[in-house]
């Protein structure tokens, strides 16, 4: 089981999405549950300036994450810049940074 840390920034864009809809908002909280057992099924790793994070689609919406053990082990710390990083203990935790509409969430 992975621990999943929701970012202020990410929390703040989770009421985006309730504005946008309860459908939109129960398909969010339905996958962000589902990274407590498996965050990797589904998602990609993102390039460019997000790389080192991760993105799973839901539906037009995309949720941006990363991993801490791939975070770790390929060497991704210095792109994710994670503040939290130095606090974490456990490497089975996924960190939540964004979800918002597939046209805006890559603006990051």
């Amino acid at each position: 089981m992975y621990q999943v840390l929701l970012t202020d920034d990410f929390r703040d864009d989770c009421a985006n999405v309730r504005k946008r809809g309860r459908t939109d908002y129960d398909r969010v909280k339905s996958a962000v549950y589902s990274m407590k057992s498996q965050p990797i099924l589904g998602s990609k790793f993102l390039t460019g300036n997000l790389k080192g994070k991760r993105s799973k689609r839901i539906g037009n919406i995309r949720m941006v994450f990363a991993v801490c053990h791939e975070c770790h082990n390929n060497g991704h710390l210095m792109y994710n810049g994670c503040a939290i990083c130095p606090e974490i203990t456990d490497l089975n935790t996924v960190i939540m940074f964004a979800v918002k509409d597939r046209k805006e969430v890559y603006e990051v």
